[in-house]
């Protein structure tokens, strides 16, 4: 019974048994012995089953969780590029990619800002198309679109790097 016990504690082997009969006390305790040891047996069977499922369902929301974070991270992607297109199209021109008015607006206060501190000196242009209108009506407005986009262009190459080039709307530039 001794060395039973002991192999059983060694090897983790619920399944061996001790062999003996009889209607003593020995006999008794043989027969609660393997008793017991059925019962730690088919506990150890159910905790290895009950094991396994857990650790399958653990795996399965691991899983669920790892294609829920790619997901979010890819939904937070998409809505960081929205995000930065819709500030782009609030400070830009649609048509000719420029800074806008707002924009336009932020570096003049930027720049007096920086020259009362540097007690220098800014300069602004304004630029206005005469009879622009007359384009438009004679030669469409695809056409009146297309030449403001040149002239974007163009005035952007006039000016340094640091500089802005700016539409307020319609043929007026700054």
């Amino acid at each position: 019974l001794s060395a039973i016990a002991r192999q059983i504690r060694n090897e983790k082997n619920y399944s061996l048994r001790v062999s003996g009969e009889g209607r003593d006390e020995v006999g008794s305790l043989i027969t609660d012995f393997n008793t017991m040891l059925y019962e730690i047996q088919s506990r150890d069977s159910e905790l290895r089953e009950n094991r396994s499922q857990l650790e399958e369902r653990v795996m399965q929301r691991t899983r669920e969780l790892e294609i829920a974070n790619s997901e979010l991270a890819i939904s937070k992607e998409q809505a960081e590029s929205v995000a930065r297109r819709m500030e782009y199209h609030a400070h830009h021109d649609a048509l000719t990619g420029l800074p806008n008015r707002i924009l336009l607006n932020d570096r003049i206060t930027t720049q007096l800002a920086h020259a009362r501190r540097k007690q220098g000196m800014v300069a602004v242009l304004f630029l206005d198309l005469d009879r622009f209108k007359i384009i438009n009506d004679s030669l469409g407005h695809a056409v009146g679109d297309q030449l403001l986009r040149v002239i974007a262009r163009r005035l952007g190459k006039c000016v340094r790097e640091e500089d802005t080039v700016a539409r307020l709307g319609g043929d007026e530039f700054m």
